[in-house]
């Protein structure tokens, strides 16, 4: 404790030591008082502050209590430090103690939020009915069982955002005889070519708001037709890009399907076919038949050969209608049935074309699939095909029928609908 000396200016201060120093020569020195119980101390008082003094003599053989170093306080700043190395310890120390918990009881743990959450879920199921109606389960099993699809391709035409063309070739479908009632039939919509869009024109934006329009029109109605579907088109597919499209999804949903009717939007049939009688005598040939194409002008016109090919006669299995009624959506539809005596013909031939036609699937997929470039008209490059297989004598399976039975309405050239 400081000590103040009546005589000097300075301080001293008792430190460890046994005794002080006082600055100057001419400074006093304060013998130390001897090493003695602080209870002795405060018991006799009286005789402590009786002693003498000493005497310098005796002042000068004790040991010197340099009294010129004092204790400081810290800074601020070194307590903050301080502080601060203090709270990353304990931060530490805290995470390795949550780290040992949790290895040590990682297993418990997940064991019991797993079987937490399989409580949960069973209660969740046990509470929701999750069952399908008896209504809906039959329509399931159509799909499965579904040999024959339709797909009809559509494009922007000027009767946009009517639906009338392609409503009549869906309609005329009902013209193929023997076709299940729930045969899926699905709608391409395709977009434009992006070379359109350079220096777009209000013209090419009118016809952007009717091809979004017709595809609108589309779903408002057959979105409640189960057995239609509509395909948009987010680019420009073209014909073999938007077949490909429609047969990956009928693949997948419909694997028990064998053989397509391919239609464009606005192609129609206006003359029974007997789609029975088709199927069966592609059966019969599963080497030779691939392809049957339906005229869309005289037979005979059309080239009816391919290398040493020869045409095919099969039964018809239906008296078909051969006349084009008023109701040219194929609505009215008069055939009678028949014992399978009257013959029909296909022709084998080398001309290829996109107009409708009945296909085997695996085959057409796969050589859809083939084309180098797939949004494109395959027409011209399976044309090619064709030739070069006539004249090697490997012909790739195409036949025409001998009849004419589809109508063109010209979707490009009508902009009009009645």
């Amino acid at each position: 404790a400081p000590f103040n000396h009546p005589s000097r200016s300075r301080s001293c201060i008792i430190s460890h030591r046994s005794h002080c120093v006082l600055g100057g020569l001419n400074h006093l020195r304060f013998a130390a008082i001897p090493s003695t119980k602080t209870s002795d101390l405060m018991d006799s008082p009286k005789e402590s502050s009786e002693q003498p003094p000493p005497s310098a003599e005796s002042a000068s053989s004790l040991p010197i209590i340099n009294l010129s170093t004092q204790r400081t306080k810290p800074s601020s700043s070194a307590r903050r430090k301080k502080s601060r190395s203090s709270r990353l310890e304990k931060t530490v120390l805290l995470f390795v103690l949550v780290f040992l918990m949790n290895s040590i009881n990682s297993k418990r743990i997940i064991k019991s939020v797993n079987s937490q959450f399989e409580y949960w879920q069973t209660e969740y199921y046990s509470t929701t009915n999750t069952t399908t109606t008896t209504e809906e389960q039959p329509q399931a099993v159509e799909k499965k069982t579904e040999d024959t699809a339709i797909i009809i391709t559509s494009s922007s035409i000027p009767s946009h955002p009517s639906t009338y063309m392609v409503d009549m070739v869906l309609n005329s479908t009902s013209r193929l005889i023997g076709l299940s009632p729930t045969a899926p039939i699905f709608i391409t919509v395709d977009h434009f070519r992006f070379t359109d869009y350079a220096n777009q024109s209000p013209a090419l934006e009118e016809r952007i708001k009717e091809l979004e329009q017709y595809t609108i029109n589309l779903f408002n109605q057959y979105l409640t037709n189960p057995r239609v579907h509509i395909i948009p088109g987010m680019k420009n597919n073209h014909i073999g890009g938007s077949v490909l499209k429609a047969m990956d999804l009928i693949e997948l949903h419909y694997p028990m399907v064998r053989y397509l009717y391919y239609c464009q939007h606005d192609f129609f049939f206006f003359k029974d076919v007997d789609h029975t009688a088709l199927v069966n005598v592609m059966d019969e040939y599963p080497d030779k038949i691939n392809y049957v194409r339906f005229p869309k002008r005289a037979p005979h016109t059309i080239g009816r050969e391919c290398g040493n090919e020869k045409l095919i006669t099969f039964n018809q299995t239906v008296v078909p209608s051969n006349n084009l009624d008023a109701n040219i959506d194929g609505a009215d539809n008069e055939t009678t049935a028949l014992s399978n005596t009257r013959p029909h013909t296909i022709y084998p031939t080398k001309d290829y074309s996109d107009n409708n036609h009945l296909v085997r699937f695996g085959w057409y997929k796969e050589i859809i699939a083939s084309l180098i470039k797939v949004n494109r008209a395959p027409e011209d490059p399976l044309q090619r095909r064709a030739n070069n297989g006539c004249r090697s004598g490997k012909p790739i399976g195409l036949y025409l029928f001998n009849d004419m039975n589809i109508l063109h309405l010209d979707g490009r050239r009508t902009a009009s609908t009645p």
